[in-house]
């Protein structure tokens, strides 16, 4: 009976660790990595046409469906560019343009997300750098 009862003693932290690590990976999987993300392309079209200096198109995930896309100077805002709902699926997120309904689609790869179908999520944003 003492060998059981030692026996139980000495595995019982193995399976609350295994069992409470598996739950963490769960969380972890279904998780928005892109939740709170910025993610930057410099906008060239928007300096060609109004100046101003160096302008940077910001992707602005700031909830699990939507994001705004707005341009910046020197760390202003100078145009909010539109919203979009998107939704990821492994690496690639879709998103879709709340005012016109356009949808495309981009590939993430470590801290890029570069187009793969579809019109471009603005003007002539084919690449996105995070931030």
């Amino acid at each position: 009976m003492k060998k059981y009862l030692l026996f139980l003693l000495a595995f019982m932290p193995m399976l609350v660790f295994n069992s409470c690590s598996s739950d963490n990976n769960d969380d972890e999987s279904k998780r928005n990595v892109l939740l709170g993300t910025k993610w930057q392309a410099e906008d060239r079209l928007y300096e060609s046409f109004w100046g101003g200096g160096k302008t940077y198109a910001v992707l602005d995930f700031n909830s699990d469906t939507t994001c705004e896309l707005y341009d910046t100077q020197n760390g202003n805002v100078v145009y909010d560019c539109g919203k979009y709902n998107y939704s990821i699926s492994g690496n690639t997120v879709t998103f879709k343009n709340l005012k016109d309904g356009d949808i495309s689609t981009y590939v993430i790869n470590g801290r890029t997300m570069d187009k793969k179908t579809g019109r471009n999520i603005y003007s002539t944003l084919t690449s996105f750098i995070k931030q």
